[in-house]
């Protein structure tokens, strides 16, 4: 039987290699997509710049990359591999995570009030600083593509890899709840880059970890993160079905 001391120090080694594989990961997949989304424009004709419905494809894929990347990390740490219970995908979407999910709406709605009044009194921080959206006029299934990705895939694979994999990989490593949900949480903001939507993501994260400690998975999660993307999705992009506006 191991002593404390030496069981301590393994799972502060285990939640460390986790930590450094999911930055490790995502920069990788970051650099990757963009570096290949960048060579298709140079150097396949006809193909035009990436735009904004592109670009919020772009970054569903690089969620995905990283997710798998983190996924195939454990052989090279030697670390154990992830199952589908850590993923928190292990069973059904129920009713009952369609509730907490609403009421996790309300709570990360007072959260990030009370940090942006907070943050506001910081002489560097500007809270109506708007986020580079690309175009907020969509035209036609333009509208219908921005929507599936940011309201749909964002949501599903940002909570696989942050809620769902590193958080559950953190835990199942014995970290406590209020370190996991932290560490995640910033690791999901400085992902945003910045400041103030870094902030706003960094409660939803923080809420969003909660309801995974919850319910052992993240529906509630993913639900919370379909809300809030909806509501950014209806508030930022103005969509026009008829041709010409």
């Amino acid at each position: 039987m191991k002593k404390v001391g030496v069981v301590i120090k393994d799972n502060y080694r285990t939640w460390l290699a986790w930590i450094v594989a999911a930055i490790a990961s995502y920069i990788i997949a970051s650099y990757l997509v963009i570096g290949i989304a960048w060579l298709v424009h140079a150097y396949i004709p006809g193909v035009g710049m990436v735009g904004t419905i592109e670009s919020l494809w772009l970054r569903v894929v690089v969620s995905v990359v990283a997710l798998l990347l983190l996924m195939g990390m454990p052989k090279l740490l030697k670390l154990r591999l992830p199952d589908i219970r850590v993923i928190g995908l292990h069973r059904m979407l129920l009713w009952r995570d369609v509730a907490i999910s609403i009421a996790g709406m309300v709570v990360y709605a007072a959260l990030a009030m009370i940090a942006f009044t907070l943050a506001a009194q910081l002489p560097f921080f500007n809270p109506a600083e708007q986020q580079d959206l690309g175009r907020t006029s969509l035209y036609g299934l333009e509208g219908v593509w921005a929507f599936l990705a940011l309201v749909v895939a964002v949501p599903v694979v940002e909570e696989a890899l942050f809620r769902g994999l590193l958080y559950g990989k953190l835990r199942q490593a014995h970290l406590s709840y209020w370190p996991a949900a932290i560490v995640v949480s910033l690791l999901f903001a400085i992902a945003h880059g910045q400041l103030n939507v870094a902030i706003d993501v960094f409660c939803l994260s923080m809420v969003a970890s909660y309801l995974r400690e919850l319910t052992g998975s993240i529906w509630a999660g993913i639900l919370l993160h379909m809300a809030k993307n909806a509501l950014a999705f209806f508030t930022v992009y103005t969509v026009l079905y008829a041709v010409g506006g």
